[in-house]
This record gives structure tokens, sequence and C-alpha cells, in this order.
């Protein structure tokens, strides 16, 4: 249950960060990934780089790397949120999901 709360928690930073409502030093930590082509499986939904480390290491489970990783596997609909109250129902309702799927 403690890992859910901690995943909540990141996924709200990322999505703030990625709707400019934190703090620089927050949003410095994440690097949206861009294309030089619009494809089509292209939305409106912002993805971040993971980066990737040589090693399991405590590196792996930092935000600038565990965030993104968590970020990008969220469904669209739920990244594209409109709002953060919405934001938080949506992932509150599929980090359950997934955590009591039978």
């Amino acid at each position: 249950m403690g890992i859910l709360l901690v995943d909540f928690k990141i996924l709200v930073l990322v999505y703030k960060s990625s709707h400019k409502q934190t703090p620089d030093y927050i949003s410095d930590m994440l690097h949206e990934q861009t294309g030089r082509r619009r494809l089509r499986s292209t939305t409106s939904t912002t993805l971040f780089i993971e980066q990737r480390t040589q090693h399991s290491t405590f590196a792996d489970r930092s935000f600038s790397c565990y965030g993104p990783r968590i970020w990008n596997k969220l469904p669209k609909h739920i990244r594209n949120a409109e709002s953060i109250v919405i934001f938080k129902k949506l992932v509150k309702h599929h980090l359950f999901g997934i955590a009591y799927k039978h």
C-alpha cells in the first residue's frame, strides 16, 4: 500500500510539472520527449525521456528516473486530464485497479 502512495505523489508532481505548476528545480529534473516530425500516434500528451542507468542503483529510484517511467505508463486519458482534481481521481482509480487486480 505504501508504494501506491509514493507513486501517487510522484505522479502528481509530474502532472504539476508538465503544467508549469512547480518550482523550476523540480521541472528541470524532467525532460520532455520531442521529435522532429509529428507522428500520428502523437497527441497533446506530454511524454518525458526516461533516464537510464547502467546498473540498478539508488539513481533508478530518483524522481528524475522513476517519475518519467511511471508517467509514460499511464493511459493517455489520465495524462490528458483537464485539472489536477480530475487527474488525482483518475490516478487513484488506476493505481487501485492495478494493486487489487484479481
